[in-house]
């Protein structure tokens, strides 16, 4: 990546964190956090969670239209793209 910076961490593991080489990347990656963020409030740990509730909201994002999509849902769109 360029731009990035790296480091090695506490566990001898080589880290790396680059700048985001497309600009709608960003912005994308800000609006899931925030549509996630409405199901689970920052700091909330997923260890708790069943894996019926993880299927539960993902089911209910992929079943919400977005504007990208001209208001499709992702959903939607693979099922097209898969038949």
């Amino acid at each position: 990546m360029r731009g990035g910076s790296s480091w090695v961490s506490g566990v001898g593991t080589r880290l790396r964190f680059g700048s985001v080489p497309y600009g709608w990347f960003s912005s994308s990656s800000e609006i899931t956090n925030g549509l996630l963020r409405q199901y689970f409030p920052k700091g909330t740990s997923l260890k708790g969670l069943s894996q019926d509730e993880l299927d539960e909201v993902a089911r209910k994002l992929n079943t919400r239209p977005r504007k990208t999509l001209d208001y499709d849902t992702p959903a939607a769109r693979l099922e097209a793209l898969l038949h």
